[in-house]
């Protein structure tokens, strides 16, 4: 996943040696889109979180409304 973050907009993710056989990725937080900003790091998150925590958070998202159905509720 690093490899494609990194290939995907190296104007947003990048990485320096220091980083080189470690999972991460930095971000330019000036360039980035905050709902990508966000992506990003729930699934950073959903990667090394509790499978319990995963599963709960998970459940809780798929009930919750979507968009559409909060502005028709309005």
């Amino acid at each position: 996943m690093k490899e494609v973050l990194l290939a995907s907009d190296p104007e947003v993710f990048f990485t320096t040696p220091h980083f080189n056989g470690y999972p991460a990725v930095l971000v330019r937080l000036p360039r980035i889109a905050s709902k990508l900003l966000k992506e990003a790091i729930v699934e950073a998150w959903l990667a090394v979180a509790p499978k319990r925590a995963v599963t709960a958070f998970l459940q809780q998202k798929k009930a919750a409304p979507g968009p559409a159905r909060r502005r028709a509720r309005t």
